[in-house]
């Protein structure tokens, strides 16, 4: 009788289930996610915009 109570099924779907996601913190990290990748974008735009005006000065000053 007991054997029946102790058996669960892990909630969620599979990929919440493999990465540990708990069905409850979906809300907060799906809206959190959004910030992050701008805030990721933003940066690689400002390196690689950087990268680039650098190689272009150098380039001028060598002419």
């Amino acid at each position: 009788m007991e054997r029946k109570f102790l058996k669960w099924n892990s909630q969620g779907k599979r990929f919440e289930r493999l990465a540990g996601i708990h069905p409850a913190d979906k809300n907060l990290l799906m809206n959190g996610i959004w910030l992050r990748m701008t805030r990721s974008g933003l940066a690689s735009f400002v390196v690689v915009g950087t990268y680039f005006l650098a190689v272009d000065h150098l380039f001028q000053v060598a002419q």
